[in-house]
């Protein structure tokens, strides 16, 4: 195996039994930067590393999604009504009687906020002023418990969210190549720091994580009344794969449309389970200004949920 001048893998190249020459993929080289301390030296001598939330990357700006809201007028009846509801819980606290009256308001407001809806994208600031029209056409300006919840929106929204996030996703950063003296300077103290050599094959590596995160199953055979059954057995384990992939910069930011994230956690009755979400919970986004990075993100976390 060869190496390119930025220390990735080179594919060798065979020949098969038709003389026809073919390209073997082999293992690809990766590499971590890191300062020579006892924390680096142990997690080095135990075969550990630390994963990153998005509030503890170096750059608070970096991977923060532009907000928007999109959806039909049920999924923002249920949107608004569920913030409403969570908000005041968090913020007020009320008792169940305060719960029961509020609750009467906020299916007022949030009936009349789907009426003024559209299915175009809103931005996120916008939904705030979406609910003082709603609370305006309904003559409800001087609601104490309004007055308190809407102004406070916007920053409860983003703290959910980015709880969420952070609960959700870390990363692990790589390099491609060995001799970035920018990333020498920043991680690797100069040329006092090392650079450890990964080595990778289609670009997964094995690793063990703390908890139990990866979704495994098995074939288990049991015998019910005499007769013999297979069935796949679904548990959760430790060790599992992970996928390298190349970090993407963008003149734009990535996008998340609210509704869309919080869906799975909106009211429903129990009459409402088979409640299959609309195809406007979702806003699509394909992405634009892709450029090749000379790094790479090991990504752990809920892969069902994307940044659109």
């Amino acid at each position: 195996m060869s190496t390119d001048s930025s220390g990735g893998s080179i594919n060798e190249v065979a020949v098969n039994k038709d003389n026809v020459k073919v390209e073997q993929p082999t293992s690809a080289l990766f590499y971590r930067y890191q300062s020579i301390n006892e924390l680096t030296l142990g997690n080095l001598k135990r075969g550990e590393y630390l994963f990153s939330t998005p509030s503890e990357l170096n750059d608070g700006n970096e991977g923060y999604p532009k907000l928007i809201l999109q959806g039909d007028k049920e999924a923002y009846l249920r949107f608004s009504y569920w913030v409403f509801c969570r908000c005041s819980e968090e913020i007020i606290r009320p008792n169940s009687h305060e719960i029961f009256e509020s609750g009467k308001i906020f299916n007022l407001v949030a009936r009349e906020v789907s009426k003024l809806s559209s299915k175009r994208p809103l931005q996120f600031q916008s939904f705030k002023e979406l609910v003082r029209s709603a609370m305006e056409n309904l003559k409800l300006n001087d609601d104490p418990l309004l007055g308190v919840l809407v102004p406070k929106l916007d920053d409860y929204l983003v703290e959910l969210l980015l709880v969420d996030i952070n609960r959700t996703y870390s990363t692990l950063s790589f390099s491609k190549s060995p001799f970035n003296p920018t990333m020498w300077g920043h991680y690797a103290e100069a040329d006092k720091g090392l650079v450890i050599v990964h080595e990778s094959k289609d670009s997964e590596i094995q690793v063990q994580l703390p908890i139990d995160t990866f979704v495994t199953v098995q074939k288990v055979s049991k015998e019910i009344n005499g007769n013999s059954f297979e069935f796949n057995e679904i548990g959760a384990s430790k060790r599992g794969e992970l996928k390298l992939q190349n970090v993407s910069y963008r003149k734009s930011r990535p996008q998340i449309n609210l509704i869309h994230w919080f869906s799975h956690k909106l009211f429903f009755s129990e009459a409402e389970d088979h409640y299959d979400y609309p195809a406007e919970f979702s806003a699509k986004q394909a992405p634009k200004d892709y450029e090749s990075s000379c790094c790479i993100n090991l990504l752990a976390g809920d892969t069902s949920r994307k940044l659109d």
